[in-house]
């Protein structure tokens, strides 16, 4: 948490052996002709959305209160599809949704992750894993506003994040009723009978996503226009230190996975793009590779 936006080469490197040590029991797969050209397919998505996303830090702020509207979801695209593709790794069958893979992100793989990637929140019972506590700290009213302590206002984020995951899972189910044998088969389902399930920091960036394309995109861009520079600026580096540290973490996964196709993936994506690659994923491909051979 609270990482600098510009993360250098030193800090990758620093998350990247932190998380070493967490995939050692992980087995490396073999991939078949077919699940090749899949991920691939995912990987080169993940990283176009990436440049996309980081274009938007070279617009002057005058711009940037503009284009800072779509940031949000190029940087939620470039996650989503390392997420994918790891997923493809396990699951050759999985079904392409968003809902399915944040699910596998948060269940299968946020425990093998370093902090903050790791923290999950149990809805139902309002436990916490890898956080620094079991439960979350309660806080007042305008937590969201306040300058908090980061693990604090992240377990509440989370926490807020479940109630909304199941109204949403719960409105999708309206005016059903309950099948039987359920013990209130016939009555019609209610929003407390739909669990939230785990939260991690995927289901908030699935969080972020939808609420900017699809319910608050009005809002963020008239917010972002009464911002002043400093805070135009705060948001889009926020933005890339969440897109280098996931994208960081996500394919030192990958490359314990799949050691040589992700090799052979990132010299021919580096080739295509030439000059045009970003420094952020050249810096991340020198800093695993550096530290597998």
């Amino acid at each position: 948490m609270g990482r600098n936006s510009s993360l250098s080469s030193a800090l990758i490197s620093s998350i990247i052996s932190e998380q070493k040590p967490l995939l050692r029991a992980e087995k490396k797969r073999h991939l078949g002709q077919s699940e090749q050209s899949s991920i691939k397919k995912l990987l080169f998505n993940a990283w176009n959305s990436e440049t996309v996303a980081r274009m938007n830090s070279r617009f002057d702020s005058d711009v940037r209160f503009i284009t800072n509207q779509w940031k949000p979801i190029q940087t939620y695209y470039a996650i989503y599809f390392l997420l994918a593709a790891i997923h493809l790794v396990f699951d050759s069958k999985r079904r392409d949704q968003h809902s399915v893979t944040l699910q596998f992100a948060t269940n299968s793989i946020s425990g093998k992750l370093v902090r903050p990637w790791c923290c999950r929140y149990n809805f139902e019972t309002r436990e916490c894993f890898g956080f620094p506590w079991h439960t979350p700290p309660r806080l007042s009213a305008g937590w969201n506003l306040a300058n908090q302590e980061p693990y604090a206002f992240l377990a509440n984020f989370y926490r807020t994040t479940g109630s909304l995951k199941r109204h949403d899972k719960w409105s999708e189910q309206k005016g059903r009723r309950h099948p039987p044998p359920h013990p209130r088969a016939g009555r019609r389902i209610q929003q407390s009978d739909v669990p939230g399930g785990y939260i991690s920091i995927w289901n908030a960036l699935g969080r972020m996503r939808k609420w900017v394309n699809y319910k608050e995109a009005a809002a963020l861009l008239e917010g972002q226009r009464l911002m002043s520079q400093p805070h135009i600026d705060e948001f889009d580096e926020a933005l890339n230190s969440i897109l280098t540290g996931s994208a960081a973490v996500l394919e030192c996964y990958l490359s314990v996975l799949v050691e040589s196709e992700m090799r052979a993936f990132y010299q021919e994506y580096r080739q295509m793009m030439g000059q045009f690659a970003c420094s952020e994923f050249l810096e991340r491909y020198d800093v695993i590779f550096s530290q597998q051979s």
